[in-house]
């Protein structure tokens, strides 16, 4: 594999790793046994659970890269979009996504339609394909529990679309007492947004309810110099509830949550979004059977169904589309479910075992102007369903060493039913598709995880690119993406000590996208792609000074993306940085027993980077830099409350495409 690395990325390479070593190394050797005294402070860090695998897990168990944002971390930075989170997380880039106002997620260089989000375990999808499927956090920050990130293909737990990874967002329940009322803001200057919330929420007895509302109005970006970033103004509007009844032997919980998301888009170099308005309402059941026999440790079922509507008014910019004006109006209904049970067969194997349903019917109604005059309207039906087994085992050879083993079959069908301009184009396209993976974890040292995976990744072509619309061909040839791969990494987690290392290869084949087609009846087409390889290393670090309450962290990436088109073009200039890093020092310190002072000053850089297009066109990026500097109050009694103010980008220097400029956060909140 390291064949593959250029000079500069083996330099990178080598330093995070002589780095890292020489940092556990040191650790290790002065980590000698102590007596301690009544008046010495013992620092040891708490476990952190995931369940990224599907089942509850201690994160040094498992054998593929995940990275976890605690509640602790999101209400010490304000933010109203949610993907704004996950900036720090090396390999993760966050950027501007399709919906106004919004942001979406890259995941170790891929496209942020090849990222699929989860919230409380129901996928989050769009009916018309790609544009909208494109990793975007759809939730308000407030109402999150833990955000997971899981790195690499996921498909053999989560189905197609896991390319790059998946988010799986957990939301809160209930307090722990009858009644609990919070309420707040956030305040963002580079946007000119207010994010106003509250939350009802409480548990009586085994019962346990939550109810949530926020909403937020931005204006146009405001960049470096005071520059506007036309068409970014955006309002949103989060509402959810539910209601939940725990045991020691059953779980059982029902939710809603309703999601608005108005506004208009920046031009670009196909169309012109005027105005896009689009909703989802989601309604979801589960009910969980713990430890119901010897060998079943729990047994789930859980249901879903998204009511989906999207609005939209395009003004197309490219020359090679005739349309003055089109309106698209689309309905999409998705619905599905999944049974699971977990098992420990003997002490050795801890078995996942269990079946998905998802189903999305999909209805576009459309009219387009076009300049000669003429008005056509066209109305396509469509659905998309997806059948899967898998099963995943995680056999303890020895104590200190884990092999797991999972496997998914996957049966897709895809149908337009209805079809008024194309009304030949009616047919059914079907897939079956096995995927694979392979972990090993081994625990042998002291407070350290050595790991190393194989997993296989897919996304089946949607609705939208198989049969294409008005202005788009159709095409049943589509072949699924794939993706390869491979990792070793380690993790290293004891007394104020934390690591997290990666070294990754990914293959990726037939990649879907849109070509433009001149002097075909439509103007465009999507086809398969030769697909791309990248590879990298990541590393996340920090070491904490008890004693006087100071983190220095150290997150970087290092990463090479080669893309690959129809006519056999390569390239390294994917429009992908291929370093970046955040590094800085958290400090806190308790004033009181009640209260906490905390604060963050952080240095982020991304290297030049430059896209290329098989006709030799060249975009250039600059490199960037910005400093950040947080600082808050957090006040735990009867009553609780924070404070946080966050200085961003405080040099006005350009770090990013499109990113803001010198602005101000504040946040603040109260519980009782």
């Amino acid at each position: 594999m390291l064949n593959f690395f250029d000079k500069r990325l083996s330099a990178y390479l080598s330093a995070l790793v002589f780095v890292l070593l020489l940092a556990v190394a040191q650790h290790a050797s002065a980590a000698q046994p102590e007596e301690k005294t009544d008046t010495e402070i013992k620092t040891v860090m708490e476990p952190v659970v995931v369940t990224a695998q599907r089942v509850s897990q201690d994160i040094m168990d498992v054998p593929i890269s995940v990275s976890v944002i605690t509640a602790e971390d999101i209400e010490r930075n304000p933010q109203i979009s949610a993907a704004n989170l996950l900036e720090s997380i090396p390999g993760v880039i966050v950027e501007d996504g399709y919906a106004p106002g919004s942001r979406a997620i890259r995941i170790r260089g891929f496209d942020p339609t090849r990222s699929v989000v989860f919230i409380d375990g129901v996928k989050q999808q769009w009916p018309d394909g790609a544009r909208f499927n494109s990793g975007q956090l759809n939730v308000a920050p407030d109402d999150i529990e833990r955000i997971e990130v899981l790195k690499g293909p996921a498909s053999v737990l989560y189905g197609s679309d896991a390319i790059a990874g998946i988010v799986n967002i957990i939301t809160k329940k209930g307090a722990d007492k009858p009644v609990s009322f919070s309420a707040g803001f956030t305040y963002d200057s580079s946007t000119d947004s207010i994010e106003p919330r509250a939350s009802l929420s409480g548990s009586i007895s085994n019962f346990y309810y939550r109810a949530f509302a926020s909403g937020a109005d931005g204006h146009d970006r405001r960049l470096t110099d005071d520059e506007r970033l036309d068409g970014s103004s955006f309002k949103n509007r989060n509402y959810s509830g539910k209601i939940g009844y725990d045991t020691e032997k059953v779980n059982a919980e029902l939710s809603i949550s309703y999601f608005d998301y108005p506004g208009e888009t920046p031009p670009g170099p196909w169309l012109f979004t005027d105005y896009t308005d689009r909703y989802r309402t989601t309604y979801s059941g589960s009910a969980t059977l713990k430890k119901p026999f010897r060998f079943l440790d729990s047994l789930s079922v859980r249901g879903y169904l998204q009511d989906q509507y999207i609005e939209e008014y395009v003004t197309p910019t490219s020359p090679l589309n005739q349309d003055k004006l089109a309106q698209y109006f689309v309905d999409g209904l998705n619905y599905g479910g999944s049974i699971q049970s977990d098992w420990s067969l003997g002490k050795s194997h801890l078995v996942v075992f269990g079946f998905d349903y998802d189903k999305t019917t999909y209805e576009n109604n459309s009219k387009v102007e076009k300049f000669s005059g003429v008005t056509s309207r066209t109305t396509k039906e469509g659905n998309q369903a997806a059948y899967a087994l898998f099963l995943q085992d995680q056999w303890t050879i020895i104590p200190s060493l884990a092999l797991t083993l999972g496997v998914r079959q996957n049966w897709i069908r895809t149908e337009m039913t209805k079809e008024s301009v194309k009304p030949d184009d009616l047919g059914t396209f079907t897939e079956s598709k096995p995927v694979f993976s392979a972990g090993l974890v081994y625990s042998g040292f002291e407070n350290l995880a050595l790991r190393a995976s194989y997993v296989q990744g897919f996304k089946v072509p949607n609705l939208n690119e198989l049969y294409g619309s008005s202005i788009v061909a159709t095409n049943l040839n589509i072949e699924p993406e794939e993706s390869e791969n491979y990792e070793i990494g380690l993790r290293y987690q004891g007394g104020q000590f934390m690591a997290d290392l990666a070294i990754y290869y990914a293959e990726f084949t037939n990649a879907i996208d849109f070509i433009q087609t001149p002097g075909g009846t439509y103007p465009y087409k999507f086809v398969n792609l030769n697909g791309a390889k990248t590879w990298g290393a990541e590393l996340a670090s920090s070491y904490t000074f008890q004693t006087i309450g100071l983190t220095p962290y150290v997150n970087l990436t290092a990463s090479r993306y080669q893309s690959e088109d129809q006519t056999g073009f390569k390239t390294f200039d994917s429009g992908r940085p291929e370093f970046y890093a955040k590094s800085g020092i958290k400090w806190e310190r308790n004033i009181t027993d009640s209260l906490l002072l905390f604060s963050d000053f952080a240095f982020t850089f991304t290297d030049s980077y430059s896209s290329e297009t098989n006709i030799r066109v060249h975009t250039y990026y600059p490199s960037g830099k910005k400093l950040d500097f947080t600082m808050g109050l957090e006040g735990k009694g009867e009553h609780d409350y924070n404070v946080v103010l966050s200085l961003r980008n405080i040099t006005d220097d350009y770090y990013c495409q499109d990113a803001p400029g010198r602005s101000v956060a504040l946040s603040a909140g109260f519980k009782w």
